[in-house]
């Protein structure tokens, strides 16, 4: 074997340990990246009161199943003013309604997650009363009732279940800031003449607007029932 023949053999020798050595470099120390493509976020349904909080936690996936560590998550409500959630996932109960979270991470979503916000009772506010009949003895309203306030400032005038009244021509629920109704405003025709009924009030009003119940019978000008509120 003369010189050049063994010059090129060894330049081939060094050559197939190059390209091995490139090889292995890029097959143990280039691995490509997990890429999230799946998202599960817990709890998935949820009931909050005004004021709570609650950690949510979201894992997302990769097409083998495996955990993505270190994935960067997103979260989002659809209504801040009924959920919020922070960037670790606390949410907090800001409002009374229904709100849906989700998590995101690489452009993946989660599952969403359905909150749903009631008011906290501790929050609620009421002024009581107990109707006593009016000026005309046969015409008769007597009975516990309740205005309330919940923690969104809405306010519900409430008759309790030992309500009792005589029947009449066009009888309404008035509150009013005197015995006369014109001083106040009317929730509408009396439900029933016993029993526990519910009567929606208008918003802009407070609890400290009106001072009396009013049970009135409109065509006639004739107060059957009326009761002073308590302080709340």
């Amino acid at each position: 074997m003369n010189v050049a023949q063994v010059f090129a053999l060894s330049m081939l020798f060094h050559a197939a340990l190059l390209m091995q050595s490139c090889v292995g470099t890029d097959v143990v120390n280039d691995p490509l990246p997990a890429v999230a493509q799946r998202g599960v976020l817990l709890p998935a349904d949820v009931l909050m009161q005004t004021g709570q909080t609650l950690k949510f936690t979201a894992t997302f996936h990769d097409t083998t199943g495996a955990a993505v560590a270190n994935a960067v998550v997103a979260w989002h409500s659809s209504d801040t003013a009924i959920v919020s959630v922070s960037s670790d996932g606390l949410a907090t109960a800001n409002g009374v309604g229904t709100a849906t979270v989700v998590a995101t991470a690489n452009g993946i979503a989660s599952n969403s997650a359905q909150v749903r916000v009631v008011a906290d009772p501790t929050q609620t506010k009421r002024r009581t009363t107990t109707l006593v009949p009016g000026p005309i003895a046969a015409d008769t309203a007597r009975g516990t009732v309740i205005l309330e306030e919940n923690a969104e400032g809405k306010l519900t005038l409430m008759f309790a279940d030992d309500f009792r009244s005589q029947g009449g021509p066009q009888l309404e629920v008035f509150l009013a800031q005197s015995l006369d109704p014109k001083t106040g405003i009317s929730l509408g025709k009396l439900q029933s003449t016993s029993g526990a009924q519910r009567y929606d009030v208008p918003a802009g009003i407070t609890l400290s607007t009106y001072d009396y119940v009013i049970v009135y019978c409109v065509p006639f000008k004739v107060v059957f029932g009326a009761g002073m509120l308590g302080k709340s």
